[in-house]
C-alpha cells in the first residue's frame, strides 16, 4: 500500500479541504437526515464543516493527504467550534426538528463535558476520506 503525503493546509485551501470531508459524509445517514435532498447537502454541510472545524485553518490544525482524498480538521486546545453558527445554520437549514434523545441517549458526551481531561488536547473536529 502507498503511503500518501499529509500536508497541513491554511484557509486558502479551505475550499479543497472542506471538499474532502463533503465526499466523506455524502452517504451518513445523520446528515442525510438534516439534508436529504443532496443540493440541500451540498449546499448546507460546508457551513457545518466551518462550525464545527473552522478554527483548523487559522490554528494549524488542517491536515490533507497531498492528493485531497483525505483529511483531519483538528482544534487545538483553547479552539472550539463556533456554537452560534451551528446552531444559526439548523434553524435556518433543518426542515424538521431533531428526535427527542431516549434517556440515557446521550449520557456519554455530557458526562464527558463535565468532567474535562487534566491535560490539554487537540480534538479531531472533522475527518473524512475517501477511497
Amino acid at each position: 500500500m502507498r503511503q500518501s503525503q499529509i500536508l497541513q493546509v491554511g484557509r486558502d485551501e479551505a475550499p479543497r479541504a472542506v471538499s474532502v470531508q463533503i465526499a466523506a459524509f455524502i452517504a451518513d445517514p445523520i446528515m442525510r437526515w438534516m439534508w436529504p435532498e443532496a443540493h440541500e447537502y451540498v449546499t448546507h454541510f460546508p457551513r457545518l464543516v466551518h462550525g464545527f472545524g473552522g478554527g483548523a485553518f487559522e490554528n494549524d490544525g488542517a491536515d490533507v493527504t497531498a492528493e485531497f482524498l483525505g483529511g483531519t480538521l483538528w482544534l487545538r486546545p483553547g479552539v472550539s467550534p463556533d456554537e452560534e453558527a451551528l446552531k444559526r445554520l439548523a434553524d435556518e437549514t433543518v426542515a424538521e426538528p431533531a428526535p427527542t434523545p431516549r434517556r440515557g441517549h446521550w449520557h456519554v458526551p455530557e458526562s464527558g463535558c463535565r468532567r474535562p481531561p487534566r491535560h490539554p488536547l487537540w480534538r479531531a473536529s472533522a475527518t473524512g476520506g475517501r477511497q
